[in-house]
């Protein structure tokens, strides 16, 4: 115990403590464009389809079915069959994004897929969405 009259030593008094604030990198809110660019890089650069593979084989299943009863189908018939159905579809969004930038519209919308499909012969221009 110290006494009223004591003087502290030197030793004694107390040091200001020396406060290091520590500034972590804090990682910024990307934007919905830079986003979309690292995704469209890393989808580019892969070599996996974008559909699942049993809901597709399910599908020609059922079209084979109904055209047909006992057909087959290879595993690699199947992978060419989406690769070419995945193939269509990216032209066709690509077709349809060009239509939307024709119109001044950043989203694609169906009459822009209606467009695409009648212009190349596909859909029938009576056809309806909905």
């Amino acid at each position: 115990m110290r006494k009223k009259n004591d003087i502290p030593k030197k030793s004694a008094k107390k040091k200001k403590l020396q406060v290091f604030y520590v500034v972590k990198n804090v990682p910024r809110h990307q934007s919905c464009s830079r986003e979309m660019l690292k995704l469209m890089k890393r989808l580019q650069g892969s070599t996996n389809f974008m559909m699942n593979k049993a809901p597709f084989a399910r599908l020609i299943q059922e079209i084979m079915q109904a055209c047909s009863q006992e057909k087959r189908i290879t595993v690699e018939a199947l992978e060419a069959l989406q690769a070419i159905a995945e193939t269509y579809l990216t032209n066709l969004v690509i077709d349809a994004n060009a239509c939307a930038a024709h119109a001044k519209r950043v989203s694609i919308q169906p009459v822009d897929i209606k467009l695409v499909g009648t212009l190349t012969g596909v859909i029938d221009p009576g056809f309806n969405f909905r």
